[in-house]
């Protein structure tokens, strides 16, 4: 998986689906614990992840910028991968 990323997160700004198991919360998050995601599971079950989580890629692993909450409903529907914009910061 990593080979097939490799090309596509060079360039900041692209939308790609990544797998859950290479995302991580970023040390910077805001939210210090997620609280009552339901609503937000049941909107994603219905329409998918319409806003893609902000990540930066670092150590071979996507940190999240943003979207800590839409993950968080995605681990608990059991989404396999999300909707991410790369970014560079």
């Amino acid at each position: 998986m990593k080979s097939v990323l490799s090309d596509k997160i060079k360039k900041a700004g692209t939308i790609i689906s990544v797998p859950l198991e290479m995302i991580e919360s970023g040390p910077y998050r805001i939210r210090k614990s997620i609280e009552n995601i339901d609503l937000l599971a049941e909107s994603i079950r219905v329409n998918g992840i319409i806003q893609p989580l902000s990540v930066r890629f670092v150590n071979d692993k996507f940190q999240i910028i943003s979207g800590e909450r839409r993950f968080a409903a995605a681990v608990k529907l059991g989404l396999e991968a999300v909707p991410c914009i790369v970014m560079s910061v």
